[in-house]
Formats: C-alpha cells, structure tokens, sequence
C-alpha cells in the first residue's frame, strides 16, 4: 500500500463530481445506468442506502462502497428481498487495485455496520469472491446474475 492519508467519508448527496466519478465507475464495471446511480447517491433514501464511503487517498477519489437496502440482485431473484442489509457496489480504482485498499475499504464499511447494530451482513459478487472469503465471508449460494455466475455470502460481524 502507498503512504498518505486514507479516509472514509460518508456521501451527502451534495458531491456532485464525487457522485459523477462513482456513477462512471459503476457504469464501466457493472452497466449500471448513469442516471439511476446518480440518482441513488444524490438521494441516499434511508429506505434504500444505509451509507456510502467514498475512500479517498490524500483528497483523491480511489474507490466507494457501502451498506444498502435495495440491490440489484433483487431484480431477477426477488426471494433475497428478505435478507440483508447488503455490502454493495464495493469498488477500487484500478490503478489502486492489489495494494490491500479493498480489505481496508470492506473493513470500514463492516466496522460502521457494527456501529449501527447490524449483525449479519449479505453481498453477492462475480468478481471478488476470493477477497471476501479471505476476510471471514461465506458462500452460501451460487446463482446466475445478469449473464454471469455470482456467490450470494454472508458474515456474521
């Protein structure tokens, strides 16, 4: 990992270029449409998103993730409705990406859960099943998500 400052901020909804740059990376990672991510973290819903982070390496925009309500694995398997909160569009900069920034980013979106009294956390991904598992996640399910095969897992904080 690079020196400098690392912090977690909670989006406002008031950052207007942070909410641009986190829409384009969720756009160029997952497809999500621009207008309905900006919508999201603009709002920021209690009903819907718990927080967000945006992770910022000395004032630099290096990833975002948080804890959420509403995912978009519900739109094909409406039966996870029932479960969740939901670690959700947990993201690093590729430029950033192998230096243990995820680990650090997935730890303050676990330790603000526990803050708040959650005690069982769910997330699904394609990608970064070995990164979850490395930090006490278990696979409880896999299943076809938009194309692609996904693990559904969960952690106990």
């Amino acid at each position: 990992m690079e020196g400098g400052k690392l912090t977690f901020e909670k989006l406002t909804g008031s950052e207007i270029a942070v909410i641009q740059q986190i829409s384009q990376w969720i756009f160029d990672e997952w497809g999500s449409p621009h207008e309905r991510t900006i919508k999201r973290l603009t709002e920021l819903d209690p009903t819907d998103i718990i927080f967000h982070f945006a992770m910022k390496l000395d004032g630099e925009l290096i990833g975002c993730g948080g804890l959420h309500i509403n995912v978009g694995l519900f739109r094909e398997h409406e039966r996870f409705m029932i479960q969740g909160p939901w670690v959700s569009v947990l993201y690093t900069d590729k430029l950033y990406r192998g230096k243990g920034y995820g680990k650090l980013l997935l730890d303050a979106v676990e330790q603000e859960a526990r803050k708040l009294g959650f005690t069982r956390l769910y997330l699904y991904t394609s990608s970064a099943e070995s990164l979850y598992s490395r930090n006490g996640w278990k696979t409880t399910e896999r299943l076809m998500y938009r194309g692609q095969e996904n693990a559904v897992m969960v952690k106990e904080i």
